[in-house]
C-alpha cells in the first residue's frame, strides 16, 4: 500500500471562495466557512501524490492557503522529542533536546509542532520489579520506553 499523500490547510487563508470550496471539499458551505476560519492546519485530504497536487492546486484556487506533505518523507521522520529549553541567537534556534544540543540555522526548512502532549501521552506509568511487597517502586517512561525523571517537565511549558 502506498504511504499517502497529504494536503494540509496553511492558515491564514486569503478570500476563500466557499462555494467552489465547498463544492471540491463536498461539504456545504456553512462547514466549508468554518473551514476556511479554523486557524490551524487541517489534513484537508490524502492520497496518491499525483492526485494530492491536483485537489492542492484546486483548492488553492478557490483562496485556501495548501501545503503538501508527501507521506514517504514523513514516515521518514524521527519520533518526536521533546524540547527542554530554547533560545534565539544571531545566526539560528539553539534547543536542547535530550540533554543534548541543536542548532537550526534560520533558512533551515524545519517542521516543528509546539504543544503539551495530555499527561498519559506524554509519559507512561510502568511498574517495575514485583507488585507486592516489591522493593522497586513505579517509574515513568516516555513512548519509547525510555526511563523519564518524573520532576522534569516532557515539553515545554
Amino acid at each position: 500500500m502506498e504511504i499517502p499523500t497529504l494536503v494540509v490547510s496553511d492558515p491564514p487563508h486569503a478570500e476563500v471562495d466557499v462555494e467552489a470550496a465547498a463544492e471540491l471539499l463536498e461539504l456545504d458551505v456553512f462547514a466549508a466557512r468554518l473551514k476556511a476560519n479554523f486557524a490551524a492546519p487541517e489534513v484537508m485530504s490524502a492520497s496518491g501524490p499525483e492526485r494530492a497536487a491536483e485537489f492542492a492546486a484546486a483548492l488553492g484556487s478557490t483562496g485556501f492557503g495548501v501545503s503538501i506533505l508527501h507521506g514517504p518523507v514523513l514516515s521518514d521522520l524521527p519520533w518526536p522529542d521533546p524540547v527542554t529549553s530554547l533560545a534565539f541567537d544571531e545566526s539560528c534556534l539553539r534547543a536542547t533536546i535530550r540533554n543534548e544540543g541543536a542548532t537550526i540555522p534560520y533558512d533551515a526548512e524545519v517542521v516543528g509542532v509546539y504543544c503539551r502532549p495530555p499527561a498519559e501521552r506524554a509519559v507512561k506509568k510502568t511498574v517495575v520489579g514485583p507488585r507486592q511487597g516489591g522493593s522497586e517502586r513505579p517509574r515513568a517512561h516516555d513512548r519509547r520506553g525510555d526511563p523519564v525523571d518524573e520532576q522534569s517537565r516532557p515539553v515545554l511549558p
